[in-house]
């Protein structure tokens, strides 16, 4: 059963797949969260890695096209 919209469910999904292909830590420690706590926690994680990513590499265009194509092969 789903808290949310099958449109936020999926942006919650791809938040968390981000955060899984990323960095392991992140994953990890989120289980010592509550449940309801770590969709938005990984969306909070999921923006500040594209906003970092954005910054290092300048091109928000080409990092959202590949977080895309990761998120697809997931």
């Amino acid at each position: 059963m789903s808290y949310w919209p099958e449109t936020l469910e999926r942006a919650y999904g791809a938040c968390e797949a981000l955060a899984r292909s990323h960095d392991e830590n992140v994953p990890v420690a989120s289980r010592l969260l509550p449940a309801a706590t770590r969709p938005h926690v990984a969306a909070v994680y999921a923006f500040a890695r594209v906003a970092d990513d954005i910054a290092d590499e300048g091109a928000a265009k080409d990092t959202m096209t590949s977080r895309r194509a990761s998120s697809a092969r997931a």
